[in-house]
């Protein structure tokens, strides 16, 4: 090694499944809310600097943003998973196993 600050850096196929859960979420449930919210700052009625403004923010879509997060638990601990068909006992299986046996947390409110 060349020394403490050495990094290695590989490509990884273990990381797919988290990395397009992790799109999912994105694209599902956050997207639509940061569109929204950029919406709202363009058209001046919304203030980020503004402590009145977040608050109202959070009291206004907590709630919608719990629903439609709870809603896609519910599709990702529903969904179909496909194995590995050339190496089924895969490491990279393991949070994917764990995920289907266990799920998601299921209400993100808590």
């Amino acid at each position: 090694m060349a020394g403490a600050k050495s990094v290695l850096i590989v490509s990884s196929v273990h990381n797919q499944r988290v990395e397009a859960m992790n799109r999912n979420i994105r694209e599902r449930v956050l997207d639509p809310f940061l569109d929204c919210f950029t919406g709202l700052r363009n058209e001046g009625f919304l203030n980020l600097s503004s402590n009145v403004h977040m608050i109202l923010l959070k009291v206004t879509f907590k709630d919608m943003l719990f629903d439609v997060m709870n809603t896609f638990v519910e599709y990702w601990n529903n969904h179909t998973m496909r194995v590995n068909k050339d190496n089924p006992d895969s490491p990279a299986l393991s949070l994917v196993q764990y995920q289907c046996l266990h799920g998601l947390q299921r209400d993100v409110n808590t």
